[in-house]
């Protein structure tokens, strides 16, 4: 007999042919058929799986993460020739208008300007505090060819210490305000905000320039790297948005 099989034995009587009696029995499973054997399996098939599965969506999310990187240093890459070609600029504009004092006050100024710049590209995140001063520095360089008005608001309620945000964000923002907005301005004047609302961190910089169609395609290589940057940092589960 097989093991784990369920028997019907049936029985004609001699005197009644017409009778049939039935009886059913099982067999006694082997221990790989009982139910125990198999829910065991069962789980440990699904172990197995949700193992290799854990084990595939996290390679996945290390190359992922391995590629926003490698991006993110790409365009840090455009970021720095770029913020350099438009310091080496502002320097020959001195230089063409025989302010040589001035000149060599920005590549002094430059230079400290410039590490600072490579280092915050080496890293993911830096603090506001930090971005500040990077901002506070280059602005007084430019200052120094182009006399404008600034002024910088921090909402009370952000930590500058603590919060962090991404280096160099709004460095190209503000190149563009100074040479193409307040550039030659007569009371030409720059207002940076930075203020909290909810759970959101608003960074604005407003000039008092000629301004620009907000309709129309921006071809500036700065803007474009802003964009680029937010479109990669949209990726992880934090968003961020710019609106002209």
């Amino acid at each position: 007999n097989e093991s784990g099989v369920e028997y019907k034995l049936e029985v004609r009587y001699k005197d009644d042919p017409k009778y049939v009696a039935v009886y059913k029995f099982n067999t006694e499973p082997d221990w790989y058929q009982t139910l125990w054997f198999k829910i065991t399996v069962g789980i440990f098939s699904l172990l197995i799986f949700s193992l290799v599965y854990i084990f595939w969506m996290r390679k996945m999310a290390k190359r992922k993460q391995l590629e926003q990187k490698s991006k993110i240093k790409m365009l840090y890459a455009q970021l720095n020739p770029h913020f350099l070609f438009n310091a080496l600029g502002s320097i020959q504009g001195l230089l063409n208008d025989n302010q040589i004092e001035k000149a060599n006050q920005y590549l002094a100024g430059f230079g400290s300007l410039l590490r600072n710049t490579l280092t915050s590209s080496e890293n993911e995140t830096q603090s506001i505090e930090n971005e500040i001063k990077s901002i506070n520095n280059y602005i007084e360089l430019e200052q120094l060819r182009n006399p404008f008005l600034y002024r910088l608001t921090i909402d009370e309620k952000v930590n500058v210490h603590e919060t962090q945000t991404l280096p160099l964000l709004m460095q190209p923002l503000i190149e563009n305000a100074i040479k193409h907005g307040v550039s030659n301005k007569v009371k030409a004047e720059i207002v940076i905000t930075i203020s909290k609302k909810t759970d959101d961190l608003i960074f604005e910089i407003i000039d008092n320039g000629k301004g620009f169609d907000i309709l129309a395609e921006q071809k500036g290589f700065g803007l474009k790297l802003v964009k680029d940057r937010i479109t990669l940092f949209n990726q992880s589960s934090k968003k961020m948005k710019i609106d002209m």
